[in-house]
């Protein structure tokens, strides 16, 4: 989520629209928490284990997409 952030506040021109898209990375999390609790989706040690090395390499492509984008000097002077 932090690299997603830093992705997105690193696009946009004003804050409150990297505020608010970074806020709909929190949508997965909670479809997937409702799924559980309504019984659609059951977690289990096979599934915690796929999706941890999925969130794994998720991580580490949102990693190199951040520090490719990444403009320190650019988001300083282009924010007002």
């Amino acid at each position: 989520a932090v690299m997603i952030g830093i992705i997105i506040s690193s696009r946009v021109n004003d804050t409150r629209v990297a505020q608010q898209l970074g806020g709909a990375v929190v949508i997965p999390v909670v479809a997937l928490s409702i799924g559980q609790v309504t019984g659609f989706l059951l977690l289990n040690l096979n599934l915690m284990l796929i999706a941890s090395v999925v969130a794994l390499v998720l991580d580490a492509v949102a990693l190199w997409v951040a520090v490719v984008l990444f403009e320190r000097e650019r988001i300083l002077t282009r924010w007002k």
